[in-house]
């Protein structure tokens, strides 16, 4: 491990709700990293499962802090980046888990990259019921990863959001990509890697890979994106 990597102060936000029975397995694949954090913030959005013991079971090895109104992933995650104080952050949803090494991966890239404003590894959907095989076995997985541009796959600078902004707590899904497609259009560039870093869980209550009512937000996201596209195209310069 690079002393460069030692000295890169790195926050972990994890937006929760109503996944006590999960979150235990999140923390646990943040705090046994190689490279440690900084801080890991857990930020439950209003639970009213186990998660406030599951959380307050770690200690002080993480701070919890809960909000008394749900107000959705978006806010969750404003509220860990408000908190905050490492110079990069990364998200873990509180339903996946990250891979042993995979923040010294994410790390390592985005000091490879200093322009960047963020780093980009891969991410591999996983059913909960074949999570430990999984585990025991990343390498199989490889070739069914894809480029993560959500949580756990995506290390950012924390000084983008003061370019970009914070997340929009209008958004119900996607809000991360959402973000990084409006940082794109602003013009910071993200680096991106091969390495599979995470594996996300797919279970009953994983609404955004299980509910077709969903993809309209997406192409509301999309249009948004065109949207941008065109009005920067019409304000360059004719020739």
């Amino acid at each position: 491990m690079s002393s460069l990597s030692r000295s890169m102060n790195v926050s972990v936000i994890v937006p929760t709700r109503n996944y006590g029975r999960f979150l235990a397995d999140a923390v646990k694949s943040i705090l046994g990293q190689s490279l440690p954090a900084m801080e890991v913030i857990v930020v439950d959005d209003a639970s009213d499962d186990n998660t406030v013991e599951v959380a307050r079971g770690f200690g002080d090895k993480i701070r919890y802090v809960r909000l008394d109104v749900r107000g959705g992933a978006a806010a969750a995650r404003n509220t860990g980046l408000k908190l905050a104080v490492g110079e990069v952050v990364c998200f873990l949803d509180s339903d996946d888990i990250w891979l042993p090494g995979a923040l010294e991966i994410l790390v390592g890239g985005l000091e490879a990259h200093p322009e960047a404003a963020g780093a980009s590894a891969r991410i591999v959907n996983v059913p909960d019921s074949a999570m430990d095989e999984a585990l025991a076995c990343p390498a199989s997985l490889v070739e069914r990863a894809f480029q993560c541009w959500g949580a756990g796959g995506l290390l950012l600078r924390r000084n983008s959001f003061e370019k970009v902004g914070f997340f929009d707590e209008g958004t119900s899904i996607a809000e991360l990509v959402a973000w990084v497609s409006l940082a794109r259009d602003q013009g910071l560039e993200f680096a991106t890697f091969q390495e599979l870093v995470v594996l996300r869980r797919v279970h009953g209550a994983n609404s955004v890979l299980t509910m077709p009512t969903l993809a309209p937000g997406y192409m509301h996201l999309i249009r948004q994106h065109m949207e941008r596209q065109r009005a920067a195209a019409s304000r360059e310069p004719q020739s």
